[in-house]
């Protein structure tokens, strides 16, 4: 059963949003889904392409700053090994696992909006990146 037009519209109204352009939502509905074109979805399909668009529900209770988020397991993307060292990495920085910061790293070195839509390779090169940068602020200390 493909899509009905009512979660369609949700779907591109969660992006914009999100902040998302058309290209960014194709690669989150692959990594979801493994489809490539959003008409091609069933109706389960796009509800868990809402829900990663949305986010998981907020509790009450706030997590301790040393606890890294939960990635979920998807193929050829970021996984939890990396995602955790880009943010201890963070708090050698000073960052202290600041996301926005990290986002806005991961924005200006790749161009993908979020840590979490990286692929294993970009995420890779962006642990990369944050090392250097350390042993550039080491260098400057000294």
């Amino acid at each position: 059963m493909d899509i009905i037009p009512k979660l369609m519209k949700r779907i591109y109204a969660c992006a914009r949003e999100c902040g998302m352009n058309n290209d960014l939502l194709h690669i989150l509905v692959f990594r979801e889904t493994g489809k490539t074109s959003i008409k091609q979805l069933s109706c389960t399909e796009a509800m868990k392409v809402v829900g990663a668009l949305e986010g998981p529900p907020r509790s009450g209770t706030q997590r301790s700053g040393t606890e890294a988020e939960k990635i979920p397991e998807r193929k050829g993307m970021i996984t939890q090994k990396q995602y955790n060292m880009i943010v201890r990495l963070s708090y050698v920085l000073g960052w202290n696992g600041n996301i926005k910061r990290i986002n806005g790293f991961v924005k200006k070195y790749t161009g993908i909006e979020s840590v979490k839509w990286l692929t294993k390779y970009q995420a890779g090169n962006v642990i990369e990146g944050l090392k250097k940068l350390e042993e550039r602020s080491e260098a400057a200390q000294k």
